[in-house]
């Protein structure tokens, strides 16, 4: 706006000898002729100066405002390292990795925070490796180190899978040749940050496939859904049993799941009733003070709920939520995973975490309530459109 007025402006003192030469412009009827040409020089000198000043003190304040949020980035990413407790290789070998964020605006602290994105950055940054020839198998090791210890490397049943990376062995699955409806049964033998390998028992007649090529991969992820992938073949076993792939980030999901989840957060209360202890078999009770939280998404079949709470797979709770003005009390869940959100608790002294649990008690009638409350909150939503 400033850098349309002030030509504006300028325009118009120049103009102002003109109007007054005219015998009909009450400029001249006044016997004024205009200002000197001196003067809308240094008006023109002056509101350009002013404007190129603004200009500098932006840009400045610009960088400064980027320079604060790369320190607080670079803060927030140490924090994660140490809370992870990586090893120097593996903290090294994750800038390489979050360096490869697909968006200028992405911060290198979210890469512990958001598993897509350490999805995207890995698959991104072993391409790089392929090409360049710069692949090792310390690499390799070392990625899947820290995967393991950021959290990403086991996914609940009930979460979706991004890449192949997240295949866990014993898979079985199909390998399509030529034909969609001819398929071979496989089963993943190994899966590592830049390859996996699948193997056909010689009873189903396993076959070498031509390096390079692209096969279609489907399988049914239990309680999850069923997926299909085009892969790259890497290499076959002499014998044709095992062969080796490239991964893919690009997954076709056809949902499976017996109950639908809907994106909610309701208050939940919550007490746990038998709690894991680190390193045995066993579990005791656990204590009875009662928590409070919000959940992140709910289903008929469970729930995942965010606190700054510190529970471990396996805890059992009783919990009781609120959902269409009804109080749903007396269901028992058991915690599956457990997801880092990111972000400070509301004393800001503690990481929030996702849990993500299975209701494994629940009254029909309750169960029915909640699979109604969903139906009724998605059919609002699609009302809105």
């Amino acid at each position: 706006m400033k850098k349309f007025f002030s030509p504006l402006f300028f325009c118009l003192l120049s103009a102002v000898p003109a109007l007054s030469q005219s015998p009909q412009s009450p400029i001249t009827k006044i016997g004024w002729h205009g200002p000197d040409r001196s003067i809308v020089i240094a008006i023109g000198i002056f509101f350009s100066i002013a404007i190129g000043i603004l200009i500098s003190f932006y840009i400045a304040h610009v960088a400064k405002r980027a320079k604060i949020e790369r320190e607080a980035s670079e803060k927030l990413f140490n924090d994660g390292c140490e809370r992870c407790q990586l090893k120097s290789e593996e903290i090294k070998l994750l800038r390489k990795v979050a360096a490869y964020a697909p968006e200028a605006q992405t911060k290198s602290h979210q890469i512990f925070e958001m598993r897509v994105l350490f999805e995207r950055c890995i698959d991104t940054y072993v391409i790089n490796c392929h090409r360049s020839a710069q692949a090792t198998e310390d690499d390799d090791e070392i990625l899947g180190n820290i995967r393991k210890k950021l959290g990403y490397a086991v996914i609940a049943t009930d979460v979706a899978i991004l890449s192949t990376r997240n295949i866990s062995v014993g898979q079985k699955v199909s390998i399509f040749v030529d034909k969609p409806a001819i398929g071979k049964s496989a089963m993943v033998s190994s899966v590592t940050e830049f390859h996996f390998t699948l193997r056909q028992p010689q009873s189903y007649g396993a076959e070498r496939y031509p390096l390079g090529a692209e096969m279609t991969i489907a399988f049914m992820r239990q309680g999850d859904a069923t997926y299909s992938a085009t892969a790259k073949v890497k290499d076959t076993s002499p014998s044709g049993e095992e062969a080796t792939f490239y991964h893919t980030l690009k997954l076709s999901r056809s949902q499976n799941r017996r109950y639908l989840r809907l994106d909610a957060s309701l208050p939940i209360k919550y007490r746990v009733l038998e709690k894991v202890v680190p390193g045995e078999i066993i579990v005791k009770k656990g204590p009875s003070e009662v928590f409070q939280a919000r959940t992140f998404d709910i289903g008929g079949g469970g729930l995942s709920f965010v606190t700054g709470e510190m529970h471990l797979v396996g805890d059992e709770i009783q919990l009781a939520l609120t959902a269409g003005g009804r109080v749903l009390a007396g269901i028992k869940a058991r915690i599956l995973h457990i997801i880092p959100v990111g972000e400070k608790a509301d004393d800001d002294s503690e990481w929030k975490h996702r849990y993500l649990v299975q209701f494994t008690a629940i009254e029909p009638q309750v169960r029915e309530h909640i699979i109604k409350y969903i139906f009724e909150k998605q059919r609002e939503m699609l009302q809105q459109r």
